[in-house]
Order: structure tokens, then sequence, then C-alpha cells
């Protein structure tokens, strides 16, 4: 008989690892909270597809940010786990660079498919729509978004949206 070994994890690492199953919502509110750095941390360790829910629900500057942490392993694992459609507009966020490492990390039917979605035509509403949106979460506070804005380096900012837990607009 052959026993499959599972991995051991700390009281912590469980705790963790339920909030962010059970709470996605509550853990990416918790996680723009962190550096992208920290939070990069916090979520190498956890299964991709609690990674996922999780980056689900960050708003776009904070899941970029966090996505530029990752291992280009994890960070492939990601996109390729997420729903195409925000792969492709997380990807489509990221520099030339960055986009094309990352995308060469995928399996070539995967990023194939992205960069498919990735090429809208010139006269396209995809095309004229600004994909730089800063949004945030409604239960930050003002000192909280404050430190997100700074650390994104924006050269203006003209305006910014609150998001409820689901990603609807709020404010």
């Amino acid at each position: 008989m052959h026993t499959e070994e599972v991995p051991f994890l700390s009281p912590l690492e469980s705790l963790n690892k339920a909030f962010m199953l059970n709470f996605p919502s509550d853990a990416a509110r918790q996680i723009a909270r962190m550096s992208p750095a920290e939070a990069a941390a916090t979520l190498q360790d956890q299964p991709v597809h609690i990674v996922v829910r999780v980056f689900e629900r960050l708003s776009h500057g904070v899941a970029d940010a966090i996505l530029l942490q990752l291992s280009d392993n994890q960070a492939s694992e990601v996109l390729s786990t997420m729903e195409s459609g925000l792969s492709t507009t997380l990807l489509s966020r990221l520099s030339e660079k960055d986009r094309e490492r990352l995308l060469g990390r995928l399996t070539k039917s995967t990023a194939t498919e992205l960069r498919t979605l990735l090429e809208y035509p010139v006269d396209s509403a995809g095309n004229l729509m600004r994909t730089q949106v800063i949004a945030f979460n409604q239960e930050l506070t003002v000192e909280e978004v404050i430190s997100q804005i700074k650390r994104q380096n924006l050269d203006t900012l003209h305006h910014l949206f609150l998001l409820d837990d689901n990603l609807r607009l709020t404010g």
C-alpha cells in the first residue's frame, strides 16, 4: 500500500489557508494593506486556487504590483488558472517586457489565447478603453489609499474609484 505524504501545516499556516479560502474578500482587503513584497510572501505558499480567489478581488494597481513580486512560476500559474478575461486585463497593464516574460512561462495554448485577447483592433472599444484605472476597496482608510497611490508612482491621478468586496463600483 502506497501512501502519499501530505505536507504538514503549522496552525498559523492552516488558519491563513482557511481564511483566504473561506473569506477571499476579507483576505484581499488585508493583502491590499501590505507592501507588494509582503503580500507576495504571504501568498507564495498558498495553493493556486486560493491565490486566484484572492487576486480576483484585488484592485488593479495592487494586483499588478503583487503579480510582479511573485515568482515567475507562481505568477504564470495564477494567470493560467484565472479566468482569461481577468488575466488579459492584468497583463495589459504590465510593461511589455514583464508581459512577454510572463506569457513566455505559460503553455503555448494559454499564451496564444491571451495574446489574441490582448490584440484589440485599433477602431474597437477595447483599444480606446483606458486600462489604467485606479480603484480601491471601500473599507481602506484614507491613509492606506494614499500609501498605495505613492507605491504606484503615478504621474497624475484624475479619478479613483471605490469598490465593494465583489468589485462593484460604490464611489
